[in-house]
């Protein structure tokens, strides 16, 4: 497979976990435009989360379709800059969208959050959802008005942002996390001074929280693990180390579903209807009911059989 130069490692784990999370997000983003439950500023964020997600996730199949089209090790650079712009767009919309659901998480605890949604809902989904998108274009045009030289690559989400762009987009990256982080502390500081009733609120928020933790924690690793590549100097090939320290990043995309599946019931309760996991449950109970009452008439009949012998005897 194409390209050869990326380690066997790197075959194996980007493309399986880019489907997981492909698929995994794309059950997020098809419950929420099929329910009519998950309609709140909060639900369409989370939706917008997994969506660029999902187009992020797709950069490294997408370079490896197009490597083993043209049968080549390198392609050039204009090529893999053009097909990897959606994905580029997402890796700014991502972490933006994940900030504007726990900022919205943070806001729910305020006395003016249900009126503000109330009377201006669009133009509260507009403010948080157009940073991103705003980011998201600029990131774009940046990268194609850095293409001023053809050269062949190896192409990755990465490449078209190589150079000064890419610390650029780290370091913002970085200052995204932070702002997460302090949003859900600032989150959880005031859930322990109010009591919320909804339990449908808590299992939500409680899932937002777990999702931000572990995409900010997987970006953390990530830079982390570059950062000691550098400052203990060694000798780890580049390519082989960015495979290492993606997987942390990818990771959290992979656990969204499971995270709002486990954690939140409302969420749960949708998926079992819309996505057929509650008919497959209760196909499972069903049978294993039958296995116990059949494992039970057996033994009844056993017992019978000896109650019948010893009184014979």
């Amino acid at each position: 497979m194409y390209p050869e130069s990326k380690p066997v490692l790197y075959h194996m784990l980007h493309i399986l976990m880019p489907v997981i999370a492909f698929l995994g997000n794309g059950a997020i983003v098809y419950v929420t435009i099929r329910s009519q439950v998950l309609r709140s500023p909060c639900n369409m964020l989370i939706a917008l989360v997994s969506l660029s997600d999902m187009v992020l996730v797709c950069s490294e199949v997408t370079a490896t379709v197009l490597h083993n089209i043209v049968q080549s090790e390198t392609v050039y650079l204009s090529t893999c800059v053009f097909i990897q712009l959606p994905s580029v767009f997402a890796a700014s919309t991502s972490p933006m969208f994940l900030l504007a659901t726990a900022i919205d998480r943070r806001l729910c605890v305020t006395s003016f959050y249900n009126a503000m949604i109330v009377s201006y809902p669009k133009y509260y989904l507009a403010a948080q959802i157009l940073p991103g998108c705003i980011l998201g274009i600029a990131l774009d045009v940046v990268v194609l008005i850095n293409l001023k030289t053809e050269e062949q690559v190896v192409c990755d989400l990465i490449t078209p942002m190589l150079g000064t762009l890419s610390d650029v987009y780290s370091k913002s990256v970085m200052i995204v996390c932070i702002l997460i982080l302090l949003c859900n502390v600032s989150f959880i500081h005031f859930l322990r001074k109010q009591r919320i009733s909804s339990e449908t609120v808590r299992s939500v928020s409680r899932s937002v929280l777990v999702i931000c933790m572990t995409v900010v924690l997987g970006y953390f690793s990530a830079m982390v693990i570059f950062c000691m590549r550098e400052a203990l100097n060694l000798d780890v090939e580049l390519l082989n180390w960015s495979v290492f320290a993606s997987i942390f990043a990818n990771a959290g995309y992979c656990v969204n579903f499971f995270v709002y599946y486990f954690i939140s019931s409302e969420y749960r309760a949708i998926f079992d209807e819309l996505l057929g996991i509650g008919h497959i449950k209760a196909l499972f109970c069903r049978s294993k009911q039958i296995g116990e009452q059949q494992a039970a008439t057996s033994s009844g009949g056993f017992l019978s059989k000896r109650v019948k012998v010893t009184h014979g005897t």
